[in-house]
């Protein structure tokens, strides 16, 4: 099983077409101690994750061309991406919407505005269990 490196600081990349957004909840990742880097578009996130290769993506669902959903099925087709955990933020918590996450292959559904205490227990859980995607999903509306 993949697991993320113990012996490097968690990298996660934010995607959200909101540009504040993007960039708050990066500055907030980096300051809570992971090594973050944001994106605006579905575009640039796909190039920054090729020599990034994060371990978590927090995926924004509303990008506008390429929707949430499908930036995370490319990034799980990249090579050496397959394994990154795959966290939907939305503003919806519909069960339609929860569904469509997990079918999209989203180990994560978190609703916006994030709740960063949330976002917190995942990732120590996650760095602490070494988990990846291999460990099978865990929906959290």
């Amino acid at each position: 099983m993949n697991r993320i490196d113990q012996s490097r600081r968690m990298r996660i990349l934010v995607v959200d077409d909101n540009a504040e957004a993007a960039h708050s909840l990066r500055d907030y990742l980096e300051h809570a101690g992971y090594e973050a880097v944001a994106a605006t578009q579905a575009s640039s996130a796909l190039t920054v994750a090729q020599t990034f290769a994060p371990d978590v993506a927090i995926l924004d669902i509303e990008l506008g061309v390429i929707n949430g959903y499908e930036l995370g099925q490319h990034l799980r087709a990249t090579a050496g991406l397959e394994r990154c955990v795959l966290i939907a933020a939305t503003g919806y918590n519909e069960q339609d919407a929860l569904a469509r996450s997990r079918q999209a292959g989203f180990e994560y559904h978190l609703v916006k505005p994030i709740d960063v205490d949330r976002l917190q227990g995942i990732l120590r859980t996650l760095g602490a269990q070494g988990a990846t995607a291999a460990q099978g999903p865990q929906h959290h509306g």
